[in-house]
């Protein structure tokens, strides 16, 4: 029977649960601060419910159309309030595409 020493690392992961009202807290705060905000939402495992230790969460952002190049959009840089707890990383779909 394996025994725990009490130096050892346990992982913690948060639940659907957990994600969910954060992804939901972050996104109402968003859509105070940024009128180009239409709807946000996850997808990926946390949205199956299936996600497990070393699952990221999947962010979607859909904005109005803008004459602003996504790089000088003003969520890329975010109002403290708003920041997100995760690391996060941007991508753009280009216009027309599928």
């Amino acid at each position: 029977m394996p025994v725990r020493s009490l130096n050892s690392s346990v992982l913690k992961w948060p639940d659907r649960g957990q994600v969910d009202g954060a992804v939901r807290a972050w996104a109402a705060c968003l859509a105070t601060a940024y009128h180009e905000l239409v709807r946000a939402g996850y997808f990926g495992s946390y949205a199956r419910n299936d996600w497990g230790v070393g699952s990221d969460i999947d962010l979607v952002l859909v904005v109005r159309e803008s004459d602003k190049p996504f790089e000088r959009r003003p969520w890329i840089s975010m109002p403290p309030a708003c920041r997100s707890p995760w690391n996060c990383s941007s991508t753009r779909k280009p216009s027309g595409s599928a």
